[in-house]
This record gives structure tokens, sequence and C-alpha cells, in this order.
């Protein structure tokens, strides 16, 4: 599957970078398993570049994950029919475990991003230099929903440049195979598969 991208672009100097950068699949591992790891563009003051960096700011996201699979799990175990329904169905315990562990994992989830707030790192060189990407990227999806179009400033200035970074829509999609990163909880790289 193919994706759209925009690209931001100092109006200074010729500082490029895509949104890309946030692509694909990062995860947390600690001794009962994985997690995923919210993130968010920032900039890292040792990459000198826009990179992902670690997200502790929407905890909601993490408890409207839990929230979900238990409600999933309320409607499919609250009757006597449906205890009849899940002795008889595999398929249907195998999807209440699948459930819980997923509702486990955000729990951690959230559980880190409250203990670690105020540390976040960046998710290439494990920096605490980082800062959010503030900036109003306000591209817009083409009429055909293929691409994003149009050119404006976000607001966010290139830190030790001084220029304005613009978002520019890119007339054309990408598809990626998208790499899994790994990390401790502190927020360190362990592997990328």
């Amino acid at each position: 599957m193919s994706m759209p991208t925009y690209t931001l672009v100092c109006d200074r100097c010729d500082f490029r970078a895509s949104s890309m950068k946030t692509w694909g699949i990062f995860e947390y591992q600690d001794t009962e398993g994985r997690y995923p790891c919210n993130r968010q563009l920032g900039w890292c003051a040792d990459c000198n570049d826009l990179v992902p960096m670690e997200d502790f700011s929407n905890p909601d996201s993490y408890a409207e994950h839990i929230e979900d699979r238990l409600h999933w799990l309320k409607s499919e175990t609250y009757s006597a029919w449906q205890a009849f329904l899940n002795a008889l169905s595999r398929r249907r315990r195998t999807r209440h475990q699948e459930w819980l562990v997923e509702a486990e994992a955000a729990l951690r989830g959230l559980r880190n991003g409250q203990l670690r707030r105020g540390t976040e790192r960046c998710l290439k060189c494990g920096s605490q230099a980082v800062s959010s990407f503030d900036g109003c990227v306000d591209v817009r999806l083409s009429d055909d929903g293929m691409v994003f179009e149009g050119r404006n400033p976000t607001g966010y200035l290139h830190p030790g440049c001084g220029g304005e970074f613009v978002a520019e829509g890119s007339e054309m999609r990408f598809s990626m195979r998208f790499f899994t990163r790994v990390y401790s909880p502190e927020g360190y790289l362990l592997a990328e598969e």
C-alpha cells in the first residue's frame, strides 16, 4: 500500500526532510513483551535533524485502546449465551486472549508514559536534546485523495539557522517496507527488524 507524503523545507538554507521519518513500527520491549511506542516528529539537537521522537503528550491514546478492548470483551462475555459460544469456539477464545494482551500492552505504555513524561528521547540516536515539531503543516489531500498538495509556512523555525520550515505537498505516493524498531522502556534502541 502506498501513502502520500509531504516535505518540510527550510526557506533560508537547503535543509529538507520528509514526513516519512515517523513511518514504521515502533515498539518498546520489557520483560512482559512488546507494547506500542507513540512517536511524533521532532527536532534533535544532537542529530541536527528532524527525527521521530517519543511522544508522551497524549496518554488518552493508550486509554482509548484499553477501553476499546474492554468494551469488546464485555460485549462478547456478558451473558450465558455468550459464555456458551465462547466454550464452543476456540477462535472466539483466541480473539479474547489477543484483546487482553493488547489491553495489557496499552496499560504498560500508559504507565511508561506517565513515568517518563518530560524525558522524551530521539528515536534515532537516543538523545534527550529533542523538542517536538509543533508547526502547522496544513497540506491537504487532493480531491482524489491520492497525494498531499499545497505549500504553507509552518511557523516552526529551523534551529541554528533561523529560517522557517515550509510544508510542501508531494506529487508522489510512496510504498515502503516498514521496519520494526524495538526500544527499551527508557527509549534506547535494542533492535531493528
